[in-house]
């Protein structure tokens, strides 16, 4: 109520038509309240990681659901930053803002140019290593006790170009049944709690 008063007092309030309402809002069943914020704008200098750093980049990926569903996960593992790269669906997609349940706002979220994150990534000597059903190592024999950066890409594509060229690793996660590949989220997911596993045990 007083967030609300302080609104009307500023004059940083209006009232919409019910009509113009509903076209404005991406929802069937809004709860009556729209915001207008300005977007964030992360520059990777302005980062704090930790020792060691812990990087996300996602390659092109073009389902938003996906995305956000990343974002969440990211965000619960303690990653430094999510990085995009490539074409892919907009960081500002409702549907990605609503998978990730407020994590996009909550970690930094940033998009830069592959060549610039590359260059970045060789000057703090943190090491690319990029998920592939082709790969020969396993997903939890990968040592992230140094700074490391995970790469993933899109599912029926995988990694771009530049991305498989540069990697300096690459694993896996081990298929047993009659599916040959998991969601993008749910690998992802899979990759990244292993990295944390392995930095709480050292820690512990």
């Amino acid at each position: 109520m007083q967030l609300l008063q302080h609104l009307q007092q500023t004059h940083a309030v209006s009232q919409l038509s019910v009509d113009l309402f509903h076209k404005l809002s991406y929802r069937e069943s809004p709860d009556g309240v729209l915001a207008l914020a300005k977007l964030p704008k992360w520059r990777i200098e302005d980062i704090s990681f930790k020792n060691p750093p812990f990087i996300l980049i996602l390659n092109a990926l073009e389902k938003p659901g996906n995305i956000g569903a990343l974002l969440r996960t990211a965000d619960s593992v303690g990653v430094d930053a999510v990085i995009l790269s490539g074409d892919g669906a907009d960081l500002y997609n409702p549907n990605v803002i609503r998978a990730s349940m407020g994590s996009l706002f909550a970690l930094p979220v940033l998009e830069i140019t592959a060549c610039e994150l590359l260059s970045w990534l060789k000057i703090q000597n943190i090491k690319v290593v990029a998920a592939s059903p082709e790969a020969e190592k396993l997903y939890w024999d990968q040592d992230a006790s140094q700074g490391i950066a995970i790469v993933l890409g899109t599912e029926h594509a995988g990694l771009d170009n530049f991305w498989s060229k540069k990697a300096d690793e690459w694993l896996k996660i081990p298929m047993q049944g009659s599916a040959d590949s998991l969601n993008v989220a749910t690998s992802g997911a899979l990759i990244l709690y292993e990295v944390l596993r392995q930095r709480r045990t050292k820690l512990d």
